[in-house]
């Protein structure tokens, strides 16, 4: 598929809110206020127990209406997401497609911490393990493992979303970060916000480390692969 084809192209994204925002959404509406690659809609739930548990129930009403719309892939953010400096719609999309051709079950916009990365292009990573997110892509394949999950009392929403499947991604550059608020409920949100900052940094440079490599030792000597 050729990058002028993208134009046409846009992708259901859901913002999920699971807590009170004096302008949360004004933001995150602006973020998307003039990229129509994105159908945005806006899920909120305020009738669970804790923030993780909202969380959780927005992922499973939101998987339920991709279920019924016959969805492919869907976006699921916070309105704490914003875009970075790297976010164009040509590299959003092109790995959204070269991802699904691979099988992946979800790819991240950008993560905190990661366990173990692996380089599949220059700007994707297979990652074992991811503890926070603002910004997830779910593919189909992934749908009916979690509405069955059985979320417990002590689940971290975005833990359990990393470890429902092993076909999990990043692209790097990082397209999404995490906005400074102090009235947020990240995925992931149970996190000491300093801590997610610092995660996220440490995520960046590891990456860029590992990207320096793929490009000095393998990309430039392709006859090694």
């Amino acid at each position: 598929m050729s990058k002028s084809e993208y134009l046409d192209l846009s992708i259901s994204t859901f913002i999920s809110v699971t807590g009170k925002r004096s302008d949360g959404l004004g933001h995150v509406h602006e973020q998307f206020s003039d990229r129509p690659e994105f159908d945005v809609q806006i899920k909120s739930n305020q009738h669970s127990n804790t923030s993780e548990a909202k969380l959780w129930q927005n992922f499973i009403e939101i998987i339920e209406t991709a279920i019924h719309n016959t969805e492919d892939v869907i976006i699921i953010t916070t309105d704490e997401h914003q875009f970075t400096r790297f976010y164009n719609r040509d590299y959003l999309f092109s790995n959204i497609i070269q991802a699904n051709e691979q099988g992946v079950a979800l790819l991240t916009g950008g993560v905190g911490k990661f366990g173990q990365a692996l380089p599949l292009t220059e700007n994707r990573y297979w990652i074992d393990s991811f503890s926070s997110t603002q910004f997830v892509v779910l593919f189909s394949r992934i749908f009916n493992d979690i509405v069955t999950y059985q979320f417990k009392k002590n689940d971290l929403a975005t833990r359990v979303l990393s470890d429902i499947s092993s076909h999990k991604m990043t692209l790097y550059p990082f397209i999404s970060e995490q906005r400074d608020i102090d009235n947020s409920d990240p995925i992931g949100s149970t996190e000491v916000r300093p801590a997610e900052r610092n995660m996220l940094g440490t995520a960046n440079e590891r990456l860029e480390k590992i990207q320096f490599a793929y490009i000095k030792y393998i990309k430039s000597n392709p006859s090694i692969c």
